[in-house]
């Protein structure tokens, strides 16, 4: 089973922002596949189906960023999910808006979300796609800046990175390996 992971925060305060793109790729993900979500538990939204004859699951934890290993693990626990067959999909604001970067493994980057995950399955072997949401301005702390939405001027770029970003994530489901991922889809669009 194939379980991909959008980090994001609950609530109508936060949707659109920045730091909500892990949420909307797997809006996204879930049109392209047909599927819609539920609240499990009451610590994440889960949808789940089949591609290629591969079970799936897009889960969104609700517990807010920082906390964001603990639904995953409950989920993972739950339908017997392996750390190998999980994606994170995540913002980074040091990659600019339209760029993609899919890597096996590495270091939480400073992404709170990241660093839950990371804690909470016990290792830094989890692949991730992270999506690009900026660059943040250098007078700008970081943490106000992926708390804003997008600019209206950014709304065609946004669009176009979140549906290539859910292409990622379709490929992903249907068996590709990382490798493959990261050559296909680790440009700026």
């Amino acid at each position: 089973m194939r379980i991909v992971v959008g980090l994001g925060n609950p609530g109508d305060e936060y949707e659109g922002t920045r730091h909500n793109v892990g949420f909307s790729v797997l809006d996204e993900t879930a049109k392209l596949s047909k599927v819609t979500f539920s609240i499990r538990g009451g610590s994440a939204a889960v949808a789940d189906g089949r591609k290629a004859a591969k079970p799936f699951l897009l889960v969104k934890p609700l517990t807010y960023m920082n906390r964001s290993g603990e639904p995953l693990r409950v989920v993972m626990r739950d339908m017997g999910g392996r750390v190998e067959d999980v994606l994170v999909v995540l913002d980074e604001f040091n990659l600019e808006l339209g760029s993609l970067r899919v890597r096996a493994s590495g270091s939480d980057g400073g992404h709170n979300g990241l660093k839950s995950v990371i804690a909470c399955l016990g290792t830094n072997e989890v692949a991730r796609l992270r999506v690009g949401i900026g660059p943040a301005p250098e007078h700008m702390p970081k943490d106000v800046f992926v708390l804003r939405r997008f600019e209206r001027g950014e709304a065609k770029a946004v669009q176009a990175t979140v549906e290539s970003a859910a292409w990622a994530v379709e490929d992903w489901i249907r068996g590709a390996r990382i490798e493959d991922l990261a050559n296909r889809y680790n440009r700026r669009l």
